[in-house]
């Protein structure tokens, strides 16, 4: 099943941010590419009404420091895959830090869009971009790599079951007089959920999603920071962790952020 992704191109040179334009989307089927750019501000203009675009960052060669070029891009919050040169350089870098990435050339590889349903009866539902290789005119049918780029969760609500982006999805929150749950969104919505937290908690850990307290689901996609190792601060708010959940909450926010320009833990 095809499915259309908006993304966007960057590269520190306007020149080569339009080649890598050009080379995309001939060999791309599901992405809509909606331009190319080499300024982080007006990559950031071109973004604030596209939450769900995927970026593209191209890395020149020698690069010296990774975490500060994501961090000046603002790329925190942005599912993105970053195209490195010809001769692997970064690829180890990248890998350990667990962020996605194509060598180049990109001329010989045809990047699809894709969903792909989890097994039967689950809730999940995967975006993904499959890169298959080409050589000698030949489309090798196995996948050089599957880049995820983002997951959907069916919930129960007033209107019936729905899909949701996990992206999305900034918190749950229990509700003390029912077993359902309270869903926060990224737009400032907040929707009933028919779910009880303790099960939304097993589900969503492998999706980065941490147990604050027994009350308190939070995406780590929106912890800004921890607050003396006790408080994750999502914008404004401030959540109080759990004496129990400390360490293991502290950790796993730090290996989500690891390489990604990284805020300080600690204030």
């Amino acid at each position: 099943m095809e499915q259309r992704l908006n993304a966007i191109i960057f590269a520190e040179q306007q020149k080569k941010a339009d080649e890598l334009y050009r080379e995309i989307k001939k060999v791309s089927h599901g992405l809509h590419l909606l331009g190319a750019c080499s300024s982080p501000q007006n990559l950031q203009k071109e973004l604030i009404n596209e939450k769900g675009a995927i970026i593209f960052v191209d890395i020149d060669e020698g690069c010296k420091n990774l975490p500060e070029y994501f961090l000046s891009l603002n790329l925190r919050k942005r599912k993105f895959v970053c195209i490195i040169p010809e001769s692997g350089e970064f690829a180890s870098e990248l890998n350990r830090s667990k962020i996605h990435y194509i060598q180049r050339p990109i001329t010989n590889l045809k990047l699809q869009v894709e969903m792909r349903h989890h097994t039967k009866g689950s809730p999940f539902v995967d975006l993904a971009l499959v890169i298959i290789k080409e050589e000698e005119g030949k489309v090798i049918s196995e996948p050089l790599a599957i880049i995820p780029l983002g997951t959907s969760i069916v919930l129960k609500v007033k209107e019936g079951r729905k899909h949701f982006d996990i992206n999305r999805i900034m918190r749950f929150q229990a509700i003390k007089t029912t077993r359902h749950v309270n869903m926060f969104l990224d737009n400032g919505d907040v929707i009933e959920v028919s779910e009880m937290i303790g099960l939304l908690i097993k589900r969503l850990k492998k999706f980065d999603f941490e147990c604050s307290n027994r009350s308190e689901l939070l995406n780590l996609l929106y912890v800004d920071f921890i607050d003396k190792r006790t408080t994750a601060i999502l914008g404004n708010d401030r959540y109080p962790i759990h004496a129990n959940q400390v360490e293991s909450f502290n950790n796993a926010w730090n290996l989500f952020w690891d390489g990604r320009g990284n805020s300080v833990n600690s204030e």
